[in-house]
């Protein structure tokens, strides 16, 4: 699937997200492709795809998605794409599908495990 390049963060919009990794002292706020990080966020909450699928101008996919995973763990970047007017990505690691959850009924049948007879 081919993507068009995904509309970057203006730099009034960078210097309001630089600001707030900044003031609550995020790791990678010094990162040298901090910005290319935070658009690749963007790209993939546009796009809903795996971050595996980021294309090559942005910065790895393991780095995007580590800062990206850091910073959701300590609330910063839900604030920011809420003023931003963007919708978080899901937080799946780089190649892990999404698919429903299995139903019990399923996990049952493919549970090899059996209880102990006890009634020796």
């Amino acid at each position: 699937m081919i993507h068009d390049e995904t509309r970057k963060l203006t730099d009034v919009e960078w210097a309001f997200v630089y600001s707030e990794l900044n003031r609550a002292g995020a790791a990678c706020s010094k990162h040298p492709r901090l910005r290319g990080i935070v658009d690749s966020i963007f790209w993939i909450s546009r796009y809903k795809t795996s971050w595996t699928a980021l294309p090559s101008s942005y910065p790895p996919h393991s780095t995007c998605y580590g800062a990206f995973y850091r910073w959701k763990l300590a609330d910063l970047i839900q604030p920011i794409f809420q003023v931003l007017g963007a919708t978080l990505p899901e937080a799946r690691p780089p190649g892990v599908k999404s698919r429903p959850p299995p139903e019990s009924v399923e996990i049952a049948a493919k549970s090899s495990w059996h209880p102990r007879n006890t009634d020796s």
